[in-house]
């Protein structure tokens, strides 16, 4: 993408200031140097012409000297030429510190904003750049997607163009920002949570526009949608409400067919989340092909990414501090994954769940829990409706009133980060076992999160990106309602092949987790493995994942 610089013209209309300065400099020099033409003929008796009287202001104003004329024997002229010494001055002591010095510190140290880019096709448009859409960009730029941020603000802009975005300074509503950022060529504009209060109108313009344009509007309210809906937003997405379901689905089972119902298979097969920590030599991998995680013969079942499961990542999905993974294998195969996670393997199997903080996000995951029959406890510094325990999350003694031995799970949705470090340090102090999930308001405070205890951040902003790419690119992700499920079945068609071959996961979505030999259970594949006929598999998927394992490569027999 190609960025053009600003033009002359608007150059001049953001340094108004200099340019009145300027002016008004032309004036005063053109004014004194007709008075001194008329003064040194009609004063001195000594004509000059306007060029010599030009030079001799020049002189006095600039403190240079006066060369041939001086001295003045008129007393007009000599308070003539004090006036220009003294004006001469005042404008050099407003000029340095105003303009000159402040010009020479942004010609060494700052590069100028572009105001339109030259080329872009099937870009999106950013509008009102906040913390939720920097995760959004980080995401763009992994998929090498186009992308153009419009900010109004030009410090910010600089700020933004130094950091290496594509940024460019201007208004959204006006028409020549539009046509600087190729509007009726870009496939999306995204309107950034702190436009909400008059985009109304702009909404309504940018659909005349570009009819086929998508817009996709992060809220805070969701009681705001539908009025952004009728003014033309074809996607709006309340990130909060995604967090709290996000933090719900993380506390339900992933896994729907218990291990107990295999038990025929024979296999000592375990499946484990293992979160992946920053110092893992899986951050930042790119999450279709794990080398590390491969070399310990169990098997990826499924990847928590930035609070959503899915069974089959993209080529772009990179491993960060929001990652999660669901791993097959036995009890040896998992212990060699702590050490390449830098992080302790726990059982995918749910239980009861407590909840700290009854704001939206606490209130979202509350609602889904409960709808899900799954045992919970709220926890809240205010008595209302769903709140079971009043106390502060802070305080040991509020976990213990509410079961914190017997729970599962503790999610922490406090509206502060500090806070939320606070409460981690306490829950993980009452119960070293519990699972502790917490939502984060500042994708930075994640580090602290996972040294005061928690087993999973999810932070906001992640969550922000991660559904609005969703929404550019109509990807889809596994819902709570398609559990994985565990399922012994024989795939003749792929006999021959490797168990961990591309093709299953591409075609079916589901892994093959174990095979059965002549009565014997192998879980870790060698690179010569290769299925038989007789072989019997035993799948990982979702219902449909399994389904379409055994039309594709099984025999038609369970």
């Amino acid at each position: 993408m190609e960025f053009r610089k600003p033009s002359p013209f608007q150059w001049i209309g953001r340094n108004r200031r200099l340019v009145t300065f300027l002016l008004s400099f032309v004036v005063v020099v053109a004014v004194q140097t007709l008075l001194y033409r008329w003064g040194m003929a009609e004063l001195e008796g000594r004509p000059r012409s306007l060029q010599d009287s030009l030079n001799v202001i020049v002189q006095s104003l600039t403190s240079t000297g006066y060369g041939q004329d001086a001295p003045w024997t008129s007393i007009g002229m000599q308070a003539l030429m004090v006036v220009a010494q003294f004006t001469g001055i005042a404008y050099i002591a407003v000029a340095v510190p105003q303009f000159v010095v402040p010009w020479a510190r942004e010609e060494l140290t700052e590069t100028r904003v572009p105001d339109a880019v030259e080329s872009a096709e099937d870009h999106a448009v950013i509008w009102g750049y906040t913390s939720l859409c920097e995760s959004l960009v980080d995401d763009l730029e992994a998929r090498e997607e186009q992308y153009v941020i419009v900010e109004d603000d030009e410090q910010r802009a600089e700020t933004l163009f130094e950091e290496e975005r594509n940024v460019v300074h201007g208004t959204i509503e006006d028409e020549e920002t539009l046509e600087a950022v190729n509007i009726e060529n870009a496939v999306a504009v995204v309107v950034g949570a702190k436009q909400q209060e008059n985009v109304i109108g702009t909404l309504l313009s940018l659909a005349e526009t570009n009819p086929d344009l998508e817009i996709i509007c992060l809220i805070d309210d969701p009681e705001q949608s539908r009025y952004l809906r009728f003014a033309g937003a074809t996607t709006v997405i309340s990130p909060k409400h995604r967090l709290g379901k996000s933090l719900a689905d993380k506390a339900q089972n992933v896994v729907s067919t218990a291990l107990e119902d295999i038990e025929d298979f024979d296999v000592d097969l375990e499946i484990a989340e293992f979160p992946v920590t920053d110092d893992s030599p899986l951050y930042g991998q790119h999450l279709d092909s794990l080398d590390p995680l491969e070399r310990t013969g169990a098997t990826l079942v499924g990847v928590w990414l930035r609070g959503e499961f899915v069974t089959d990542p993209s080529s772009e999905a990179v491993a960060d501090e929001s990652t999660v993974l669901v791993v097959a294998g036995t009890e040896e195969q998992l212990e060699r994954i702590e050490p390449i996670t830098r992080s302790g393997g726990r059982s995918a199997t749910a239980g009861p769940v407590i909840i700290a903080g009854h704001g939206f996000v606490g209130t979202t995951a509350e609602g889904i829990l409960r709808k899900a029959d799954q045992q919970t406890t709220v926890i809240d510094t205010e008595p209302g409706e769903g709140v079971d325990v009043v106390g502060d999350a802070t305080e040991t003694t509020t976990f213990d009133e509410a079961g914190i031995d017997d729970a599962e799970t503790v999610i922490l949705a406090l509206p502060d980060d500090d806070d939320a470090t606070l409460a981690t340090l306490v829950a993980r102090e009452a119960d070293d076992d519990v699972e502790i999930v917490v939502a984060a308001n500042d994708a930075e405070s994640a580090s602290d999160l996972y040294r005061a205890g928690a087993d999973y951040v999810l932070a906001l902003p992640k969550v922000a990106g991660r559904m609005t790419t969703l929404g550019l690119y109509d990807e889809d992700v596994m819902t709570l309602r398609e559990q994985i499920q565990l399922t012994r079945t024989r795939a003749p068609e792929l006999a021959g092949q490797h168990p961990d071959t591309d093709e299953v996961r591409e075609r079916t979505d589901s892994t093959i987790v174990a095979v059965k030999r002549n009565g014997e259970i192998v879980t870790a594949f060698d690179d010569d493995f290769g299925l038989e006929t007789d072989d019997e598999v035993l799948v990982a998927g979702t219902d449909r994942g399994v389904s379409n394992f055994k039309t594709e490569f099984g025999d038609g027999e369970d």
